[in-house]
């Protein structure tokens, strides 16, 4: 009987931690968000859509990726769904914070920014911080912008 309840104890946590393996986290980016203005800030907006399963479409200066935060390399395509050229990887490393790669080949003067966005406890920030590098890898500027949640109209 003791063997019984051992075995399904460890059953149970078995299920429970494969059940949640198996569950993506969550992006905590989800929404619209604007630029804070500031000392060279360009005012941009971007939104990241939650599309299901463990995917998000990150919509940039009119270029969208449909990519799994799973550190994997996916491609911007334009609204005609021609590839755009940059490229895009994501990982989520904590209930606010993401990690993520944007490269795009030939820019210059940088053509990789690197960093970690964090979205703030209350849900209305999201601080984007990295470092941009050229195409040998040399460091070409820190990165650090502010953006605001887009609140929804209302209705």
């Amino acid at each position: 009987m003791r063997a019984s309840l051992q075995f399904s104890a460890w059953l149970v946590a078995a299920l429970s931690f494969t059940a949640s393996a198996q569950v993506p986290a969550r992006d905590p980016r989800i929404g619209a968000w604007i630029e804070k203005p500031g000392p060279g800030s360009s005012g941009i907006e971007t939104r990241y859509d939650d599309l299901g399963d463990g995917r998000v479409a990150v919509h940039l200066t009119g270029l969208v990726v449909n990519a799994r935060c799973d550190g994997t390399t996916y491609p911007f395509v334009r609204p005609n769904g021609q590839p755009a050229g940059p490229t895009y990887a994501c990982r989520i490393t904590g209930p606010n914070t993401v990690e993520y790669t944007y490269a795009q080949p030939g820019r210059i003067p940088w053509t990789t920014s690197a960093g970690i966005d964090t979205v703030s406890e209350d849900g209305n920030t999201l601080t984007h911080v990295g470092v941009r590098r050229d195409a040998t890898g040399a460091f070409i500027e820190n990165l650090s912008q502010t953006f605001e949640r887009v609140k929804p109209a209302a209705q």
